[in-house]
C-alpha cells in the first residue's frame, strides 16, 4: 500500500509540474480531399474539425459540433446556397437521418470551439440570417472566417448522437466567385482518441 502511495504522489506531482492531464475522448473524423486536422482548443484534445481546400477557398468542419466554418482570402467572395447540414448513418445497426439548421455564429470566446490560428482576424459577424455574399480578407497566412453552427448549440454538448458510430455529413451547396458549386457528401466515423491535455492555457 506504501508503494502504490507512493507511485501515486509522484504521478500527482508530475502531472502538477507538466500542466497536463491524460484523456480518453471519442469524436468524429471527417475524411474530406487534402484535409488537416485541428485540435478544436489550445487545451488539447482530439484533432476533430477538419479543414481543407475547395475552389480558392478553405473549409473546416467539425462533426460533432455540425458547425462548419469558410475561410474565404483576399479575391474571393463565397456564399451558402442553403441554410441546413443533412446527417446520415446507423446507430446500432439501426438507420439515423437528422437536419441541422445552420445560422451565422459569433466566433467562440476563450479556448472552445476552434483552434488558435482561426482567431488571428477580427470577426466579421454581422447577423444569425447573413449566408452571403461574405467577402474574403486577410494577409495570405491568416485569412478571414465566417463560423455557421446549428441553431441553439452548446458547444459543450454534441449535435450529432454519441451512438452515430459512422456516416455521412452533407454540407450546404455554395457559389465562390459567382460560379455555383453542389453540396458535398462527406463521410465520417467514430474515433478515440488518447493523450495530454493541457489543465490550462
Amino acid at each position: 500500500m506504501t508503494s502504490l502511495m507512493h507511485h501515486l504522489r509522484i504521478l500527482l506531482v508530475l502531472t502538477l509540474l507538466t500542466a497536463c492531464v491524460p484523456y480518453i475522448s471519442s469524436y468524429q473524423k471527417v475524411e474530406a480531399p487534402a484535409a488537416i486536422y485541428f485540435n478544436p482548443s489550445c487545451l488539447g484534445g482530439p484533432a476533430s474539425i477538419a479543414y481543407y481546400p475547395f475552389h480558392g477557398i478553405y473549409i473546416s468542419i467539425d462533426a460533432d459540433s455540425s458547425s462548419v466554418g469558410l475561410h474565404i482570402p483576399p479575391g474571393y467572395v463565397a456564399q451558402l446556397n442553403g441554410t441546413t447540414m443533412e446527417i446520415a448513418g446507423l446507430i446500432g445497426g439501426v438507420p439515423y437521418k437528422g437536419t441541422v439548421e445552420l445560422e451565422a455564429a459569433k466566433h467562440p470566446i476563450g479556448s472552445s470551439g476552434s483552434p488558435a490560428q482561426f482567431y488571428i482576424l477580427s470577426d466579421p459577424y454581422t447577423a444569425k440570417d447573413n449566408f452571403g455574399p461574405l467577402v474574403g480578407g486577410g494577409d495570405g497566412q491568416y485569412i478571414r472566417w465566417y463560423l455557421y453552427s446549428a441553431k441553439g448549440h452548446d458547444y459543450r454538448n454534441p449535435v450529432v448522437p454519441k451512438g452515430l458510430t459512422e456516416g455521412t455529413i452533407e454540407i450546404p451547396a455554395m457559389t465562390i466567385n459567382g460560379q455555383r458549386y453542389d453540396a458535398q457528401k462527406l463521410t465520417f466515423k467514430r474515433k478515440t482518441s488518447v493523450g495530454l491535455e493541457v489543465v490550462n492555457c
